[in-house]
């Protein structure tokens, strides 16, 4: 993705209601906001500023500057992906430290057949 791309993306209402989420669901201040009228205002103006600030930088900003941002904004970006799909995986990787697998379908199936084995072996000796 390009910071061109990036751009477009935010001033369209999904792109800057799914950054505006992303960044505020990691807030404290607000999550701490109780009042569900109050966290839509706050949604809202973020979408506001982010496509409005976009749409700044698109008109505004001359082309010779976005061009030479543009190396530093894809290692960001690229970094940023990155580390929120390793971490996307990581979350969802139920690996043990013990190297067992947190999945109760794999871990009954597992037991199952250790049951077996050892049924087996009983009945044979």
């Amino acid at each position: 993705m390009t910071i061109n791309d990036f751009l477009m993306l935010l001033l369209t209402a999904g792109g800057a209601a799914l950054v505006a989420s992303w960044v505020l669901e990691r807030t404290k201040w607000y999550k701490a906001i109780v009042n569900p009228e109050n966290k839509r205002w706050v949604f809202f103006g973020a979408c506001v500023v982010l496509s409005l600030g976009s749409y700044c930088v698109i008109t505004f900003v001359p082309a010779d500057i976005l061009l030479a941002i543009a190396p530093y904004f894809a290692i960001v970006a690229s970094v940023f992906s990155s580390v929120f799909f390793g971490s996307a995986f990581h979350d969802k990787d139920k690996l043990k430290a013990s190297g067992t697998v947190e999945n109760p379908i794999i871990t009954a199936d597992i037991l199952s057949k250790t049951a077996k084995a050892i049924i087996a072996s009983e009945d044979g000796s």
